[in-house]
């Protein structure tokens, strides 16, 4: 596995977690 597609997978993880998080406090 290419070690930078597993860290933009990590930061997409992130990225969606924190948009899901914004949206269920709203």
């Amino acid at each position: 596995m290419d070690a930078a597609a597993d860290e933009l997978a990590l930061r997409d993880l992130s990225l969606r977690s924190m948009a899901a998080r914004r949206r269920a406090r709203r």
